[in-house]
C-alpha cells in the first residue's frame, strides 16, 4: 500500500533537545517533499518552538503541538483545531496537583500560566519565546485551558501520572512526555486524534500512515498508525507496541528507515 502520510515526533526522534536536527535527516525527509507524502510533525512541543522545526523542515502540512491538543497552519498562523480541557477536568486536576504539592503550569491562548513565579519557569518561558504569566490557575480553568504541565523529579512523576490516571478517569488523557513532565490534556487531545483529523482532511486511511516516535507520548501514536515505528532509544512501552523498531536517534533511525522504504519501494516518490 502507498504511503501519504509520516508522523514525525521530534524531541528523542528527529533531533537531540538543544541540538540540530541531522544533515542525514534533513536530506532524507527533503525528498519526500514533493512527493505526494504529507510530512507531519507531531509534538509536544509549544506553538513557538514547534513552530522554528516546522520552519526549519520545510514542510507546508498542518502543524500538531501540545502533544496534539492543538492543531495548527503555521504559514497563516490559523488555529485549525483546539481540544481543550474541560472546567471539571481541569479543577479536578489543579486539586490533585495542590494536594500533592507540585507545581505546575497551564498553558492557554499561547501562553504559560503560573500560581507563582520562579527561575525555572521564567528559563523554561525564554526558550520556548512565550510570556510567563502569574495568575491563580482555578480561575482560569473556565477559560478552555489547552493544557496542564505538572513538573518534578522523575520519580514523583511517574507516580503523579498513576495517580491522575485513576482518579480522572477517562475525563482526561494524562501522559508523561519529559520525565520530569506528567501533562494532563483532554481525553481526545492525543497526537492520535490530531493525525486523524489531517487524514479525514485528506482522504487517508490510518493503514497508509507511519509514525515515528520514542516516548510515552508517542504510544498511542504508535498503535494508531499503519506502521509504528520506535528508535532504538525509545521507551520501552513505546517499543512494546511498535511495528518496527528504528535504529536510534544517534544513528539517524528515522532517516535510515525512509531511505530505506525508498530504497526498497514502499515509499513511492
Amino acid at each position: 500500500m502507498k504511503i501519504k502520510l509520516i508522523a514525525l515526533d521530534v524531541d528523542g526522534t528527529i533531533r537531540e533537545t538543544g541540538k540540530p536536527i541531522s544533515n542525514r535527516t534533513m536530506k532524507a525527509i527533503s525528498l519526500l517533499k514533493g512527493s505526494g507524502v504529507i510530512v507531519a510533525i507531531a509534538t509536544g512541543r509549544m506553538a513557538p518552538s514547534a513552530i522554528n522545526v516546522w520552519h526549519e523542515l520545510g514542510i507546508h502540512s498542518p502543524l500538531i503541538c501540545h502533544q496534539g491538543a492543538l492543531i495548527l497552519d503555521p504559514s497563516t498562523k490559523k488555529v485549525l483545531k483546539h481540544t481543550p480541557l474541560s472546567y471539571e477536568s481541569a479543577i479536578q486536576a489543579l486539586e490533585i496537583l495542590e494536594d500533592c504539592e507540585i507545581d505546575c503550569m497551564a498553558n492557554y491562548d499561547g501562553n504559560v500560566y503560573v500560581n507563582k513565579k520562579s527561575d525555572w519557569f521564567e528559563s523554561y518561558c525564554e526558550r520556548n519565546n512565550v510570556d510567563l504569566i502569574e495568575s491563580p490557575l482555578k480561575l482560569l480553568a473556565e477559560k478552555n485551558l489547552t493544557r496542564i504541565v505538572a513538573i518534578s523529579a522523575e520519580h514523583k512523576i511517574k507516580s503523579l501520572q498513576k495517580i491522575m490516571s485513576k482518579t480522572l478517569g477517562a475525563t482526561t488523557y494524562v501522559t508523561r512526555s519529559l520525565p520530569h513532565f506528567c501533562e494532563v490534556l483532554a481525553p481526545n487531545a492525543g497526537k492520535e486524534s490530531a493525525l486523524q483529523w489531517i487524514c479525514d482532511q485528506n482522504q487517508i486511511n490510518p493503514n497508509e500512515t507511519i509514525a515515528f516516535g520514542n516516548g510515552y507520548n508517542d504510544i498511542k501514536m504508535l498503535e494508531w498508525a499503519g506502521i509504528g515505528i520506535a528508535v532504538g532509544d525509545a521507551v520501552v512501552e513505546a517499543l512494546e507496541v511498535a511495528d518496527r523498531v528504528a535504529p536510534s536517534l544517534e544513528d539517524d533511525g528515522v532517516a535510515q528507515v525512509i531511505e530505506d522504504l525508498m530504497n526498497s519501494g514502499q515509499l513511492e516518490l
